[in-house]
């Protein structure tokens, strides 16, 4: 059974209010246990998002995880030269503040989205600083248009924390195959696109839970389990797919306008 929560507004697009959402598998042991923007009220102006990063918090199984969807604003493409230290990925050492200040303690974090950027741009080097490594490579493209649908350029990303990179297998992909609808404009014809990204995902293992309430040494045994699980397909498991896509452009979360939803699917 599929869920969704949408956010409040985010922010703007154009002549729009854009919202931010989640949309998960209940059925395969996925449930959210918490959902807000990030506070940026108390935060001096150059150093506010122009859409509020949006932050869920997920059981998986056994695994408790952070999902931080981003669509950052890139820089003014009319005047690229004056605007470009005001584009939103000029502001991630204060998506990291930030993320200390509200989630402290918290290592199982996925940040996700629309970062309006290839992932090997210097500016992305505060992420690796503090072991956040993306799945998605430079020569991965990740939009798509119908006179262009192989993609040019590679700007959405799932970026892991360390404590997850030793679940992640390495599977990942993007999605561009059922993204059209007969009743969608494109241009003076239908068939349109629901949206100019791709749905990307990556893969991570998770075990089961054996027992509730376990000792230390029980402890200790699960975790090597959960890193063998990684290498054994003989281990019992769940394989949980993250597809993501971050953000809703249009006037409310009925809209029909373009869409980049994050998707968190398990398959077993």
């Amino acid at each position: 059974m599929w869920e969704c929560q949408i956010s409040e507004v985010a922010g703007r697009i154009n002549q729009s209010l854009e919202y931010n959402g989640f949309l998960w598998d209940k059925s395969r042991g996925i449930t959210m246990r918490d959902n807000w923007l990030m506070d940026q009220v108390r935060k001096p102006k150059h150093q506010q998002f122009a859409r509020q990063p949006y932050i869920g918090v997920f059981l998986a199984a056994k695994l408790k995880l952070v999902v931080i969807s981003l669509h950052l604003k890139p820089a003014d493409l009319q005047d690229f030269n004056r605007d470009k230290d005001k584009a939103d990925i000029k502001k991630l050492p204060y998506l990291i503040e930030s993320l200390q200040t509200e989630l402290p303690g918290v290592n199982d974090i996925i940040v996700t989205g629309d970062f309006s950027s290839a992932p090997s741009v210097s500016d992305f080097s505060i992420f690796r600083n503090y072991g956040f490594s993306n799945v998605i490579l430079d020569d991965t493209f990740t939009d798509i248009t119908t006179l262009n649908p192989e993609g040019s350029v590679s700007h959405d990303n799932i970026w892991f924390s360390k404590g997850l990179q030793q679940i992640n297998t390495g599977i990942t992909g993007v999605i561009r195959q059922g993204l059209q609808h007969p009743c969608i404009p494109d241009g003076w014809n239908w068939n349109g696109l629901v949206s100019d990204h791709c749905p990307v995902w990556t893969e991570m293992y998770v075990s089961e839970v054996l027992e509730e309430n376990v000792d230390s040494e029980s402890e200790e045994k699960q975790l090597n389990t959960d890193v063998e699980i990684k290498d054994s397909y003989s281990q019992r498991h769940h394989s949980y797919k993250a597809m993501v896509n971050g953000h809703l452009d249009g006037k409310g979360p009925e809209s029909s306008g373009s869409s980049e939803d994050i998707f968190v699917e398990a398959i077993g």
